[in-house]
């Protein structure tokens, strides 16, 4: 998307693509009738089991058109609140993203406990993508302060 120009229309686009509607999402994992009920219980869930205040205060209420075409307010929130809150929604469509949230945060364990291995992965990355050793050798690595 092109946000040169000066255009707030394309910033405020541009905002929205980056935000997940949560109602599609309790709807889409959930196949719930009504994913705007179940959005709802699962907020006050959160709040009174898992005191998940942080997480919810992460959610943007933004004015979005309706199927009507009327303008109503629509939670969003970015990716890691979306993904903070699929590991509350029981569904066996989030189990696949659940395994992968832990793979993936094991694999960020390892990289912190061995930099050195990470910073091989990332020149491997580098190298698939089709860029020679000297262009490589150029670019800034990723910190390895961890210790």
């Amino acid at each position: 998307m092109e946000l040169s120009g000066g255009s707030s229309s394309h910033l405020k686009k541009a905002h929205v693509i980056s935000r997940s509607f949560l109602v599609d999402i309790a709807a889409f994992l959930t196949e719930s009738k009504d994913p705007g009920a179940y959005w709802r219980n699962l907020k006050k869930r959160l709040i009174e089991r898992e005191n998940a205040n942080e997480t919810l205060d992460q959610i943007e209420q933004l004015k979005l058109p309706g199927q009507d075409g009327r303008f109503r307010l629509t939670d969003t929130a970015n990716r890691e609140t979306t993904l903070r809150i699929i590991q509350s929604i029981p569904s066996p469509k989030a189990e696949p993203l659940k395994l992968w949230l832990a793979q993936v945060g094991e694999e960020r364990f390892e990289e912190i406990e061995h930099p050195e291995q990470a910073i091989e992965k990332f020149r491997q990355r580098l190298q698939a993508q089709g860029h020679d050793d000297t262009w490589i050798e150029e670019q800034p690595y990723p910190q390895c302060s961890y210790r």
